[in-house]
């Protein structure tokens, strides 16, 4: 892969939250059809994800553009990519953040 998201086929996207706390070094579990598949730590985003959004921002400026209110950055991946079969169940919960989850869509 060449860099983290790129690979992602749709994203799931939550409420907001001021929950940052804890971020830094926050536990990733993912499961697929409640086996655990992968398991990592929001660290391995650039140390801390906060420091994509400092980037972004310092990169946005440098250009002279703005970033709109509400514009989504994905920060990149705090675990290894998974593939995934049609009909299956991911569940995948990040510590202090919460968890999500959803089933592959299957051709009919």
């Amino acid at each position: 892969m060449v860099a983290d998201n790129c690979s992602s086929a749709g994203l799931v996207i939550g409420p907001w939250t001021r929950h940052f706390d804890g971020l830094r070094n926050a536990g990733v579990t993912m499961r697929v059809d409640g086996r655990v598949v992968q398991a990592g730590s929001t660290a391995a985003i650039l140390g801390d994800p906060l420091r994509c959004v400092v980037q972004a921002s310092r990169l946005i400026s440098q250009s002279g553009l703005v970033l709109p209110a509400g514009s989504l950055i994905m920060a990149g991946a705090a675990t290894a990519a998974h593939a995934l079969a049609p009909g299956a169940h991911v569940h995948c919960v990040i510590g202090g953040l919460g968890s999500t989850e959803f089933t592959t869509w299957r051709a009919s």
